[in-house]
């Protein structure tokens, strides 16, 4: 980023151009504190793992070409270098919402909304299916049917 910004003693150019001859890209510049989905394969436990997470872009990693993601549920701070970025949505643009004692005061859309553009409601979630057996067919520690 200093090598992109332009220089006084270099006379209002920027290092970049200096060296190469032609302006930088901006392109990999994101808005700072905007909601994003980081692809979340090498984080994943298994194929049936969630491929992203709604997060908050904090910034880009030192150490590795990638961008940082923070969950703002778990807190965990994830660095991928495929994200989606929704930079007309800064969840915390609010600062009121960060000292907030409700943990719900943000609302974080999924992925899918964000791309289909449709906000739906969405229906009661099914309840947990419990299976239910008879106590009289319950297997007891001795072996035996009870």
């Amino acid at each position: 980023l200093i090598n992109r910004l332009p220089s006084s003693t270099l006379h209002m150019e920027t290092p970049f151009f200096k060296l190469y001859g032609t302006n930088p890209s901006y392109s990999s510049l994101k808005v700072f504190g905007c909601r994003c989905f980081p692809y979340l394969r090498d984080y994943s436990k298994n194929k049936f793992g969630p491929k992203s997470y709604p997060c908050v872009f904090i910034g880009y990693s030192p150490t590795h070409k990638g961008y940082r993601c923070l969950h703002p549920p778990t807190r965990r701070v994830y660095i991928s270098r495929h994200v989606v970025f929704d930079e007309h949505n800064l969840p915390y643009a609010d600062p009121k919402l960060l000292f907030s004692s409700s943990q719900h005061a943000i609302s974080m859309s999924t992925y899918a909304d964000f791309a289909d553009g449709l906000f739906s409601t969405s229906a009661a979630p099914a309840p947990p299916f419990v299976p239910s057996l008879p106590l009289s067919q319950l297997v007891s520690h001795g072996g035996g049917v009870s």
